[in-house]
This record gives C-alpha cells, structure tokens and sequence, in this order.
C-alpha cells in the first residue's frame, strides 16, 4: 500500500481553500488538476508502498511519539518549478511546531528529507501566461486562517483513473 503521514485539516480550512483556489482557477491563466477538496492535506513524510507488516511496525513506532497540540496557519502561495515551467501550486502552513514534529517523525522512523510545509493545491497541465500566473500565485494567500492540530495520521493512497482517493489507517492524537 502507497502511504503517507499527514496531517489533515479542519472543514471548514478546506471549503476556504478550495472555493478560493477555484475562483483563482477562473482567471485562466493556466489549466490544471486541483486537490480534490477532501484530499487538501499536509504531508509531513511520504513512506512508500509498505506491506501490511510494515504498516502495522510504523503505527507501533508512531504510538510512542508524545507532542503537544500546537496552533498552524496558512501562509503565502508559491510554486514549484521555475517561472518558465510552474508544475505545482501549493500554499504553505506555517508553525515551528510542524517542523518539530515532523522531525520527531523523522528521528523515529529514519529516511531524512527536506521539508517544505506546503499543501498542494494544482498539479499544470498547461500555462498561458507564465509571468501573469507567477504573479498571482505570488499575490494569492490566506491571512488569518488558522487551526489547531490536535493529531496526525497515517494514510493510505490509492491511485484511480479519477485521481488519487486517501483512506485513514490510524489517528495519532497529539497530547
């Protein structure tokens, strides 16, 4: 099974985000494949495809770890790529705390990888002005749209030819 650890985020940051991404998309500046609005979630570290086996050892690891609720909130938008070839549209969650935590994740379970707290909003297919885009992402941000992270989880992905569909393996609440 494809899995990951994310952290997932309250409804109503959701809707938030996926209305006003819609609206962005509007402006046709490029086209793309949005997040479905259920799927909007923060990947604190990709695992791989892992057996049952190896599911069940991570959530006996993942159980130990002890981490106080903390505060996040979204930041400014970016993308991936350069300007000439923007391939994703994310928005970045902002907190110390999420960084904290995904080291600790790290520190039990090994494999470290950079960390770019982001939520991926649009995979591009195609852009139509690449400097008018580059410049509205740029500009695109929620202010004062924050939430408490009150657990992480372990997930699974399955790959469809409607997209990718995650599925909740196990909640791990924070303290």
């Amino acid at each position: 099974m494809r899995c990951f650890i994310a952290i997932d985020l309250p409804d109503e940051i959701k809707s938030k985000l996926f209305h006003d991404f819609d609206n962005f998309k509007k402006r046709r500046l490029f086209l793309g494949k949005n997040t479905e609005k259920n799927n909007l979630h923060l990947t604190l570290k990709f695992l791989g495809d892992l057996t049952e086996e190896e599911i069940e050892k991570t959530e006996n690891v993942l159980r130990k770890i002890k981490f106080p609720k903390f505060s996040c909130s979204l930041g400014k938008s970016g993308f991936f790529g350069h300007e000439s070839r923007i391939n994703v549209i994310w928005i970045a969650l902002l907190s110390e705390k999420l960084i904290e935590l995904e080291k600790e994740i790290t520190n039990v379970l090994g494999n470290p990888e950079k960390f770019a707290p982001h939520i991926t909003l649009s995979r591009i297919r195609k852009v139509f002005n690449k400097k008018k885009l580059a410049e509205a992402i740029q500009n695109f941000n929620f202010k004062n749209s924050g939430f408490e992270v009150k657990e992480f989880l372990l997930m699974k992905s399955e790959l469809t030819k409607d997209g990718p569909k995650h599925k909740v393996l196990e909640k791990f609440p924070l303290n």
